[in-house]
This record gives structure tokens, C-alpha cells and sequence, in this order.
């Protein structure tokens, strides 16, 4: 994952499709707490630069929780 500090946005809406969006329903404790924290990274990131960042997170977001609902 690239270092979020120094990410642009086409790097960052890159990065949204390879979160794991769906650490909620991993098994292993570990799994779920690495996946948790790197979608709560992204979605702090996205609120920090505001605008489209915060826009294509929420986007992302919704997208992958109607998958998982499905």
C-alpha cells in the first residue's frame, strides 16, 4: 500500500478497490483488526483532504457494503 501521506488521488481511488472492504466477516481476529484499520485509515485520509477524496471513499464504501448485503 502505498505510503498515504505522500498519495495522490489517482492513486488513492486505485487503492479503494484493493481495500478489504469486507474485514468484517474475516474469521481470524487479526485479519479483521489489519482490515478494519486500513479502511479507517483511508476514511480518515479522504475526511482530511475533503471534497472528491471524501466523495470517492464514500462512493467506494457504499458500493462494497451493497455487495456484501447481496
Amino acid at each position: 500500500m502505498e505510503n498515504t501521506t505522500e498519495m495522490t488521488f489517482e492513486q488513492f481511488t486505485q487503492n479503494l478497490k484493493n481495500l478489504d472492504w469486507f474485514y468484517m466477516m474475516a474469521d481470524d481476529g487479526r485479519a479483521y483488526r489489519d482490515g478494519k484499520a486500513q479502511v479507517q485509515r483511508y476514511r480518515d485520509l479522504a475526511i482530511a483532504m475533503g471534497g472528491e477524496w471524501q466523495e470517492a471513499f464514500n462512493t467506494k464504501q457504499t458500493e462494497m457494503m451493497e455487495r456484501l448485503r447481496r
